[in-house]
């Protein structure tokens, strides 16, 4: 029963990686697409995206 409780919470915490790591994808596409955007808010963006990516496809390696 513990193991599916916690199953259950991985799965979630999953979705809200993926979750977030769309939101990112979405701001990262209209930042690039507004020329006053900061250069360095990108960067920040998309290295924060890539850390969320690498977390998801670590997860799902050990998860399956």
């Amino acid at each position: 029963k513990n193991r599916s409780i916690k199953t259950m919470s991985l799965n979630n915490y999953l979705k809200k990686l993926k979750s977030k790591h769309l939101t990112l994808k979405d701001n990262i596409k209209s930042a690039q697409a507004n020329l006053t955007t900061d250069d360095k808010n990108i960067v920040l963006m998309k290295k924060m995206k890539l850390r969320i990516k690498e977390k998801i496809f670590r997860m799902e390696q050990n998860f399956n």
